[in-house]
């Protein structure tokens, strides 16, 4: 279905756009500051997306996503930020910007996805864009598909694995004239893939794709390695196990990683395995322990490690999917 979009709605859509990232970026944001070579034809193929084994291509990635005010949902990706709306449980497609010189806005509600994710779910909607590249004027029409692709697990690193992860895929194909009047058109095709956590609207991982007439393919895939937030109706003893580790500091000492897990939570007691992998996820050092009441320290040595960005995981071997990890620099 195809609605038009009144001027005086467009103008305020485009204020509040303009606005939201700052806000998000101000604190109601997910961090993608891990960037990747994508995956390709493959991702479809099976339930388990391993980004580990992809090339990294950023470690301090500055990508962002998030939900700023009236339900505006952006997501900050290389340089480009893609805009949607949430209205009900629906997501609607609305535009894009690049920097403060491009700006194209969707005359139409395109639905991309509706909450909660449920597989199997497919739709194609028509996209017509407007906006502005510099002082000239430019559009782009086309479509936009959507499919929710199934459930999996998403590998973030070793010992990292995020259980029923949802992958959504997006596909739009435009035709655009520059300038807007032009007769010739310039085709060109965005696909997004989007991994959600179970329960959570703004994805742990957003991968990019860029490809079309006289356009160098590109691709990237932003990764977020926060912890994924404690679901509605956690068992007690999961959640007690949660609040242990939430816990935990870390400090390097004469070539030694002093990790300190524990405070005032008491809880049943449970193994814990520390990991000291890099940004490409490789793993340096391992080490475990028995933990749930009481501070437990574990050390790691260093010393050896070349100079470089690290993570250490923390994970629970009782709950899978709960960890925590902390960035350092050696």
């Amino acid at each position: 279905m195809f609605v038009q979009i009144p001027d005086t709605m467009k103008k305020l859509f485009v204020y509040a756009a303009l606005s939201v990232l700052p806000f998000v970026a101000a604190g109601e944001r997910t961090e993608y500051e891990l960037e990747y070579s994508p995956f390709g034809e493959e991702v479809l193929a099976g339930d388990v997306w391993d980004v580990s084994r992809l090339a990294v291509e950023d470690s301090r990635s500055k990508a962002f996503a998030g939900i700023g005010a009236s339900g505006i949902y952006g997501e900050r990706l290389g340089g480009r930020e893609l805009l949607y709306l949430f209205r009900g449980d629906s997501l609607l497609f609305r535009g894009y910007t690049s920097g403060r010189i491009e700006g194209l806005l969707n005359d139409s509600l395109t639905v991309v996805a509706r909450f909660p994710l449920c597989g199997g779910t497919a739709g194609v909607g028509g996209v017509s864009l407007r906006g502005r590249r510099g002082d000239v004027a430019v559009s782009a029409v086309g479509t936009l598909r959507s499919e929710v692709c199934g459930t999996g697990r998403l590998v973030r690193a070793v010992a990292d694995t995020v259980g029923g992860v949802t992958l959504v895929r997006e596909v739009q194909r435009l035709d655009e004239r520059f300038p807007a009047g032009a007769e010739e058109s310039r085709a060109y095709t965005v696909t997004i893939h989007r991994w959600y956590a179970d329960g959570c609207r703004v994805p742990l991982a957003v991968q990019t794709e860029y490809d079309g007439d006289g356009m160098l393919p590109f691709g990237r895939l932003y990764l977020s390695s926060a912890p994924v937030e404690s679901m509605a109706g956690e068992a007690d003893a999961a959640a007690g196990a949660r609040a242990y580790l939430a816990g935990a500091s870390l400090k390097v000492r004469d070539g030694v990683l002093e990790l300190v897990v524990g405070n005032s939570s008491v809880c049943e007691p449970f193994m814990i395995e520390a990991s000291l992998v890099d940004a490409a996820g490789h793993c340096y050092e391992k080490a475990e322990a028995l933990a749930g009441s009481g501070s437990v320290t574990i050390d790691i040595s260093v010393a050896s490690l070349p100079r470089g960005s690290y993570m250490l995981v923390v994970t629970a071997r009782d709950y899978p999917g709960l960890a925590a990890k902390y960035m350092l620099v050696l």
